[in-house]
């Protein structure tokens, strides 16, 4: 079998291994700008969060640093627990200003429920600002505009929220679920019968 490239000539496989991982999701929201962080692809995401972080304090630094999370699931949870020793890491004791932002009525959703819950409380007694039942219309200038109108001010949006499927997959002529991403076996093997497997979040999750 062959893979064909763009700007390189085709490539001979006996068996292929396809592994390019999700993108971002912005459903519904209406802008965004340089402010917002995805944390896809998690590979650069701490040196691109480094970098966000220290632009950030250059610009104000004698106030709070203001970070918001946007996504409540395990991702964006774990985020936000970790964030405030990164901080720390890099700038030594500045003061920090935290909001964990979600579209659900539940942190963790798929979790049992007192692990959502005991999540939920240990955020509030580390002092994050949680607000359930949100989603972000708005992310620029500074700012977070939430879909009740209420509006956040913030130097750094981290983007956690469920990822999709790169358009490239829909390119490859395989079998793919309703949102794009490559059906498998239980071998995770694409269902079309070929000799490519799928790495990771390149297949259904």
């Amino acid at each position: 079998m062959v893979l064909l490239f763009e700007d390189r000539p085709p490539l001979a496989f006996d068996v292929l291994s396809i592994g390019i991982g999700s993108v971002p999701t912005f459903d519904g929201v209406e802008q965004i700008d340089e402010t917002v962080l995805a944390i896809k692809p998690m590979q650069s995401f701490l040196d691109r969060l480094e970098a966000r972080l220290r632009t950030a304090k250059e610009h104000n630094p004698n106030r709070p640093l203001r970070i918001a999370v946007v996504g409540g699931g395990a991702a964006g949870a774990e985020i936000t627990f970790c964030l405030p020793s990164r901080v720390k890491k890099l700038f030594g004791d500045v003061e920090l200003e935290l909001t964990l932002i979600h579209g659900g009525d539940e942190l963790v959703s798929g979790s049992l429920p007192a692990t959502s819950r005991r999540v939920h409380k240990e955020l509030k007694e580390r002092g994050v600002t949680v607000l359930l039942n949100q989603r972000v219309r708005r992310a620029c200038c500074g700012k977070v505009e939430l879909s009740d109108g209420t509006t956040i001010e913030t130097d750094v949006v981290l983007w956690a929220t469920s990822a999709s499927a790169p358009e490239l997959l829909r390119q490859l002529n395989l079998p793919t679920d309703a949102r794009g991403f490559l059906l498998t076996d239980a071998n995770l093997r694409t269902t079309a019968g070929a000799p490519v497997f799928v790495v990771g979040e390149t297949g259904p999750m």
